[in-house]
């Protein structure tokens, strides 16, 4: 309320919110921000007093690496060479600054990757730093351009000078035309940070397992390493690993094969059978945008996607941010509103997957159809990859990781508090020999089913368990069986709506019992004193 009333006063002063925020976190107890605030390079030494002496956690961090490598990574854009040598022309810096242009305008047409910090120990240092920054204010005079040009330049001497040059790799973007000095390490902010504070580093993640390999590719030594299972109880989740279709045909994901009419037809007719059994609101997860779109393009030239509307309103997540909630809201008022339910088909590390939180009906079924890995040949795939097997970390176990990292961002959608409860279905054979990349607590419960009709038999037993026991155990059928008969007594108070009555009556009948117990007492002890 207070964070609200300070905002509407701010706008009527027409004060600057940011920095405003910036004032008030000086004396606050506990500040929020985003990950960046602490992760980039920059912001880091302008946050360095609110960071000194905090204790920092990093809340749903399983994606900390990507962050952390991200702050550490600088860019320089073809174009600012041109402002560059503009702004220090007739100046003392001009034939250094001519030189430095020069290279880089060779590296981005001809790629000589392995010369790139080569060049830099060899004909820059720190004099020539200080005569590029004495040259600002001359020629076309100090501009950002020229700012963002020596910034660049002292960035690449500061790695040079930490023996940091194996922890980076140069990328050239053609469509940009833009040289990127790419951060392999993710633990470069995580060291940084931990010399700005001296107070404790928490971690926190869902879905952040395998912890050895995070742990390595951090570089940081954790005191303690906390694993808990999860608030709901196993009946509450029914995982399954499906090998093979309704038709029986085998379930493949693989970049290959999931373009395959036979593979798309048999994961068509898969899913309408599961849209039949799964009450409420089911979420669908692809490998990528590109796998979702072949998929609702072949099932509506094959009247599959008539065949899903039928049972449930559909819904495809859009890759602009301002239509996606759009669509999401339309999905949660269809889900609540209409008895079949809706369903949403998203792909993982998008937006839906990312942190969207869907409760009980909006969620009862999260079905993956395959595993999200990256192109391999991408290049920052293949620097990272390269880069850990120089670590000695493995390449090919990160590449792993990281994908089933956003297949369990993914089934995090299906349980979102201890008694919601729901299914979660994996359509891809890939993961009957990956069980041990899921999270300990699904891993715990899955099972795999090669028989598709018993699947579905499954699925539609335990919703209507589910539906039939009011969704899971209740506070009175504990009550039942921990107290017998007068357990049975009140096994009509399972009813929701007298819940409120029937903890008072518990409290009046504990009342009663404590004052006939006090006279019984008093009658006892009256009578033996006579």
């Amino acid at each position: 309320k207070q964070w609200y009333q300070r905002r509407v006063r701010g706008a009527a002063k027409r004060t600057c919110p940011y920095y405003t925020a910036q004032y008030l976190a000086k004396g606050a107890d506990v500040v929020f921000l985003p990950y960046n605030y602490l992760t980039d390079r920059s912001l880091q030494q302008r946050y360095k007093s609110l960071i000194k002496g905090s204790i920092l956690v990093f809340d749903e961090a399983h994606n900390i690496t990507k962050y952390c490598e991200n702050g550490y990574t600088f860019s320089l854009p073809a174009s600012v060479l041109d402002t560059a040598q503009e702004a220090l022309e007739n100046t003392p810096a001009a034939g250094k600054c001519r030189e430095i242009c020069r290279f880089l305008e060779e590296f981005y047409y001809h790629d000589y990757q392995s010369s790139f910090f080569q060049f830099f120990e060899s004909s820059f240092g720190e004099e020539d730093v200080k005569v590029l920054s004495t040259g600002r204010g001359s020629g076309a005079g100090y501009s950002a351009g020229l700012a963002q040009f020596i910034d660049f330049l002292l960035t690449v001497q500061e790695i040079i000078d930490s023996g940091l040059t194996d922890s980076y790799d140069i990328l050239y973007e053609s469509e940009t035309e833009c040289l990127i000095c790419v951060c392999l390490d993710p633990s470069l902010a995580l060291k940084t940070l931990r010399k700005l504070t001296n107070r404790s580093l928490i971690i926190t993640s869902g879905t952040i397992s395998p912890l050895q390999s995070l742990i390595k590719e951090l570089d940081t030594e954790f005191c303690e390493v906390l694993r808990n299972d999860h608030v709901i109880k196993p009946s509450q989740a029914l995982v399954q690993i499906v090998p093979r279709g309704s038709d029986g045909e085998a379930l493949e994901s693989s970049f290959k094969n999931r373009t395959s009419e036979t593979y798309l037809r048999s994961l068509g007719n898969t899913l309408v059978n599961y849209f039949r059994v799964i009450p409420g609101g089911v979420l669908v997860f692809f490998p990528s945008y590109t796998a979702l779109d072949k998929a609702i393009e072949h099932w509506f030239d094959n009247e599959i996607w008539s065949s899903m509307k039928q049972l449930k309103s559909c819904h495809v997540e859009p890759r602009r941010k301002d239509n996606f909630y759009r669509s999401l809201k339309q999905y949660e008022a269809d889900c609540s509103t209409t008895k079949q339910g809706a369903v949403l088909f998203a792909v993982c590390r998008g937006k839906l997957a990312e942190g969207v939180d869907l409760k009980e009906d909006k969620a009862r079924g999260v079905i993956i159809t395959g595993i999200p890995y990256t192109y391999k040949k991408d290049p920052l795939v293949a620097m990272k990859m390269g880069y850990l097997n120089r670590r000695k970390i493995g390449g090919n176990a990160w590449y792993q990781q990281s994908a089933f990292r956003a297949v369990n961002q993914a089934l995090g959608r299906a349980i979102r508090h201890e008694k919601d409860y729901g299914t979660m279905i994996l359509l891809d054979e890939r993961f009957a020999s990956a069980q041990d990349m899921l999270p300990g607590w699904v891993a715990q419960n899955v099972e795999v089913i090669s028989q598709f009709g018993r699947s579905v038999g499954t699925t539609a037993q335990f919703f209507k368990y589910h539906d039939k026991a009011g969704g899971v155990e209740t506070y009175y059928s504990r009550f039942a069986k921990e107290n017998g008969g007068l357990g049975k007594a009140v096994k009509w108070l399972e009813f929701p709506l007298l819940e409120n009555t029937f903890h008072v009556l518990k409290a009046a009948v504990g009342v009663l019992y404590a004052v006939v117990l006090g006279i019984l007492r008093g009658i006892v002890a009256l009578f033996r004193s006579k």
